[in-house]
């Protein structure tokens, strides 16, 4: 496996970066990273016939709080035709999972997400709860505009309430990110927030927001770029040549963290476009896939760890999706969707990693 190495500055003044203030951090090259994937997977398996999430989970973010493992998960009876939901689940230890007897905690009115909700990105904030909602799409419905919705509670049980308006609203039009917006990972960083989020325009890439109260947010902009699909904001992560497995028009999702190396990115590469794994029944052998590394000194810089997924796509069909990472206690918990394109199918499972620095 090839790997890139980049010698990273250490920035002691803080940078502003699109209206919100980043403490930067020492960023360090990686010289070994790998990936385990957990035995016992699926950690959270499609429910019982009958109930609420017998069809699919999908989507586990993961946040550990007051010494236990919260994961907040999508589920539903069909991947594409049911409305899909929000459901909780507890851990002590990451691996093993008790599903909340009172799921589904949070559901969408169908006037404001017809498919439901596809992923819930979760933040504490003192004694609030926050969920970063992203709508399920229409797989027959060309022209909607898929926007980030915010809900709070004072408990991850819920009740929860959901915000009158999005707090992010996909730009329209051509832009890159014109068709839809949808959270992968916030932080909360001294008194700043920093979203991550998928984007999907005129190409599919991840982009990065900032905010001082986590409502009101500002894109990542460089005012270098003049050509008009970046008029009001740019990408920070994209894909590579054509024909790598993450060489596609679609890095769908990446999860962020900021650690004492720098910051670190976690993502799911695309061989070529989402749809035609899903539309088209394509295979691993056909259209490569899986989930790969960079690091950053600044969280919008990025470089890639090596040439090859940490994580490919196998089984024909089966294709590892990113959803979250959790460090405790300097152990590693990925979290991904083994998610079959075709029937669309998936289970939530985990994986170790490890990670050398120079």
């Amino acid at each position: 496996m090839n790997r890139h190495k980049l010698s990273m500055l250490l920035f002691v003044v803080c940078l502003v970066l699109g209206g919100g203030v980043i403490h930067a951090q020492e960023g360090k090259t990686p010289t070994n990273v790998t990936l385990e994937p957990y035995s016992g997977n699926p950690v959270i398996p499609r429910g019982a016939e009958g109930e609420w999430d017998a069809g699919f989970t999908y989507g586990g973010q993961v946040i550990y709080q007051d010494g236990l493992f919260h994961m907040f998960y999508a589920g539903g009876e069909d991947f594409s035709i049911q409305p899909s939901a929000i459901g909780y689940a507890t851990s002590e230890d990451g691996l093993t999972w008790t599903k909340y007897e009172g799921n589904p905690i949070l559901e969408l009115d169908p006037a404001r997400a017809s498919n439901g909700i596809r992923m819930a990105v979760p933040v504490v904030d003192g004694d609030t709860w926050i969920l970063y909602l992203n709508p399920h799409e229409r797989y027959d419905v060309a022209d909607q505009s898929l926007s980030i919705l915010r809900a709070t509670a004072s408990s991850p049980e819920g009740p929860w309430t959901i915000d009158d308006q999005p707090v992010m609203e996909a730009s329209g039009g051509r832009d890159w990110d014109g068709h839809l917006v949808a959270a992968n990972a916030v932080l909360k960083v001294d008194q700043d927030y920093i979203l991550y989020y998928d984007a999907y325009g005129s190409f599919g890439a991840v982009g990065r927001a900032t905010s001082p109260d986590g409502i009101t947010w500002t894109k990542y902009d460089d005012p270098e770029t003049t050509k008009a699909q970046f008029r009001e904001s740019d990408p920070v992560f994209v894909g590579t040549e054509s024909g790598a497995w993450d060489g596609g028009d679609n890095i769908d999702p990446a999860t962020v963290r900021l650690g004492d190396n720098g910051w670190e990115m976690f993502y799911t590469g695309w061989g070529a476009s989402w749809f035609d794994y899903f539309g088209g029944g394509g295979t691993c052998d056909e259209i490569p896939a899986g989930i790969g590394f960079a690091y950053s000194g600044d969280g919008i810089h990025w470089t890639r760890y090596g040439t090859d997924p940490l994580l490919p796509c196998e089984d024909e069909t089966m294709v590892p999706q990113i959803s979250s990472v959790v460090v405790v206690d300097g152990r590693y918990y990925l979290y991904y969707s083994i998610f079959n394109t075709y029937p669309a199918q998936s289970e939530i499972g985990v994986a170790a990693v490890t990670i050398d620095w120079n």
